[in-house]
């Protein structure tokens, strides 16, 4: 799981988001009950324009532990 979010933080940082958005997406099979996974992943689909998928994904961040970078 942390690679994949170390992955997903890098392609982001480089401008690849729709690949940052691929990796969330394949963290969160991994681990679907991290809240900074859900936050990452939703903030990347609001960017992405899916604000449909991205804010509920983003309201994890009520479940702790899930601090933006």
């Amino acid at each position: 799981t942390e690679a994949m979010l170390n992955l997903a933080e890098i392609v982001k940082a480089l401008g690849d988001w729709p690949a940052a958005r691929d990796a969330y997406a394949a963290a969160l099979t991994l681990d679907p009950e991290s809240p900074k996974l859900h936050l990452q992943h939703g903030m990347t689909l609001v960017t992405l324009g899916d604000w449909a998928a991205g804010w509920p994904e983003m309201e994890w961040r009520r479940r702790g532990g899930a601090a933006p970078r």
